[in-house]
């Protein structure tokens, strides 16, 4: 994942994970976002040169297996 690309997941007003609406400086809309473990949660505050894009691939792989398993998001 580029840094642009990293910069526009946390730039935008749309969670990625559920379609749903999120504030901008957030990788996740709220739901989403406490749905992660707190290291993860932890992790997404890293700036984007510095590990956000990892932390990102993991949430992302986490909420997938979620969805997957039928827990509401």
């Amino acid at each position: 994942m580029t840094p642009a690309e990293q910069l526009d997941i946390s730039g935008g007003l749309v969670c990625r994970a559920c379609g749903g609406p999120k504030d901008a400086r957030f990788a996740f809309c709220r739901d989403c976002y406490y749905t992660l473990t707190p290291e993860l949660r932890r992790n997404l505050w890293r700036p984007v040169d510095r590990g956000f894009g990892e932390a990102y691939a993991q949430a992302e792989q986490l909420l997938k297996r979620t969805r997957t398993k039928g827990a509401k998001i």
